[in-house]
């Protein structure tokens, strides 16, 4: 797998510098959080985008996936009403074609508040979500991408696709190649999953921690255990760190780039 890391792992002002130190550490990609990188989303256009990929290429990185795909995003809910898919799913579609800029495969979906079951039945949730993806998978697709579904547990505030089981499900009924499961392993322990991939190989990766701890301080025995099944269920995409920034900036960045690069290594070897 190679390694990515998303840049929610520090603060703004470390930009310049990032990119360098990440590529000597040993980093391979930057997942890119559109709102953190430009501001807003008026400012995250294809031109900026095909920027920062220059920029990217320049120090020897690719950006592998996008995040955060609704912060600062009014009146966007997927299993809401007509006017909320509506807006949902032509966000997503805008979103699309920043990910074809950037080369991004896989744009991370996880935004509980924007996917809220509340009063309705799974099945009438999955419907409704499903209706809102669907002209934003048609985008996606185009550009030789997917949006990544997330499950996101309880304690993030979500009630719908919580568990990776149910993505994989969600996933498959969609039947189309611009849905994508997506793995974060904090959500898996905070859940208390211990998932069978079966046929849900996921299109992307996160390697966290629950609460988005520094990935630094995980337990390397759980997070070995789930990249050695991925890699014997034929997963070839990329394992991306996230987590939050902390005080200490990059340098807490570059501690857990160390730990995953370790993790990495045995379980390849």
């Amino acid at each position: 797998m190679r390694l990515a890391v998303s840049l929610i792992g520090w603060e703004a002002q470390d930009d310049e510098v990032a990119l360098g130190r990440l590529a000597s550490a040993g980093v391979d990609g930057i997942e890119v959080a559109p709102t953190r990188l430009w501001g807003s989303w008026d400012d995250a256009t294809p031109d900026a985008a095909r920027r920062y990929r220059e920029a990217l290429e320049a120090a020897g990185l690719a950006c592998p996936a996008m995040q955060s795909l609704f912060f600062g995003v009014e009146g966007a809910m997927l299993t809401g009403d007509a006017d909320g898919r509506r807006i949902a799913g032509g966000h997503l579609a805008e979103v699309a074609e920043l990910a074809g800029a950037l080369g991004a495969r896989v744009a991370v979906l996880g935004s509980p508040g924007n996917r809220r079951r509340g009063e309705l039945s799974h099945a009438a949730a999955s419907e409704r979500m499903r209706e809102a993806l669907a002209p934003a998978a048609d985008a996606f697709a185009a550009h030789g991408a997917a949006i990544g579904i997330e499950h996101n547990p309880p304690e993030y505030g979500c009630d719908f696709l919580t568990t990776y089981e149910e993505v994989g499900g969600f996933v498959a009924e969609a039947g189309h190649p611009g849905i994508a499961a997506h793995l974060d392993v904090g959500g898996l322990r905070l859940a208390g999953e211990d998932p069978r991939l079966g046929d849900a190989v996921p299109a992307h990766f996160h390697l966290s921690a629950p609460r988005l701890e520094p990935f630094d301080g995980e337990p390397p025995e759980w997070h070995a255990a789930l990249v050695a099944r991925l890699g014997d269920a034929g997963y070839a995409g990329w394992a991306s760190i996230e987590q939050r920034a902390s005080a200490e900036g990059l340098a807490t960045v570059e501690r857990s780039v160390e730990a995953a690069r370790a993790l990495l290594g045995a379980a390849s070897a």
